[in-house]
């Protein structure tokens, strides 16, 4: 699932790319927050002229490019690894929500 002959330590760019995107989770955890505190149609506290809807948008893309940076440093994350682990979660969250979709 992973490639067994990258180096154990990290490099200074892959360092810093892991640690953006801790960021970035974080970021997102807070949006959701704000939007179970205050709704996610409601303007943000934060960023004026813009939803939680939008803020959340933003992070969730935010994720995504730093997932791409990641992926392409040569840490030894491969496209198949992220879609078998993606494939899981999606077996695993339809097997364990407790609400229907609709």
């Amino acid at each position: 699932m992973y490639n067994r002959t990258v180096s154990s330590t990290l490099t200074p760019y892959q360092n810093e790319l892991l640690t953006i995107l801790q960021e970035e989770c974080g970021e997102t955890v807070q949006e959701i927050c704000k939007i179970f505190r205050f709704g996610i149609a409601n303007n943000s506290h934060h960023i004026e002229g813009k939803s939680h809807l939008q803020c959340l948008t933003q992070e969730m893309g935010d994720i995504l490019a730093m997932i791409e940076l990641v992926k392409d440093a040569d840490i030894g994350i491969t496209n198949e690894a992220l879609a078998a682990a993606k494939q899981a979660k999606l077996n695993k969250v339809v097997l364990w929500m407790t609400h229907a979709k609709n």
